[in-house]
């Protein structure tokens, strides 16, 4: 039995957003060793975050996020250990136009992601390709 290659987020993957019954099946991954890896995860996050002091109490944390798997696992990790830990946790986007209604698309999807959670955020939005043009920079 292999780990699941992608990071789940209150029911749903992010990579494919498929409900994670569908790739525990697909992946013939028990749902008892699957959530035991992502406890294993958290428990490594929450000594590294310790060890540094990382999320000092009564802190605030902004996690950058792009709607990808990477950056959404680490704010629903950062959120799972906002209570816990006593710090409060805000996600930041910035569409940066650069995938035409692609890149609307991840900006909606975060958005409506925080606020279904109420994790306060914050989208931006810029037309970095003409401004890199217009200074005469590549992308």
């Amino acid at each position: 039995m292999g780990v699941l290659p992608v990071c789940a987020v209150h029911g749903w993957v992010t990579s494919n957003r498929l409900p994670i019954t569908s790739i525990i099946i697909n992946s013939q991954l028990s749902i008892l060793h699957f959530w035991r890896e992502v406890s294993a995860v958290l428990e490594r996050i929450r000594a590294l975050t310790a060890e540094y002091d990382m999320l000092p109490r009564g802190g605030a944390v902004l996690c950058a996020v792009s709607g990808g798997a990477d950056s959404m696992c680490l704010l629903h990790l950062l959120s799972s250990l906002a209570k816990e830990g006593g710090f409060r946790v805000s996600a930041a986007h910035y569409n940066h136009s650069l995938r035409g209604a692609e890149s609307d698309r991840d900006a909606a999807f975060v958005a409506e992601w925080c606020a279904l959670r109420g994790i306060p955020c914050i989208v931006g939005a810029g037309d970095v390709g003409r401004e890199a043009e217009l200074r005469g920079l590549g992308v």
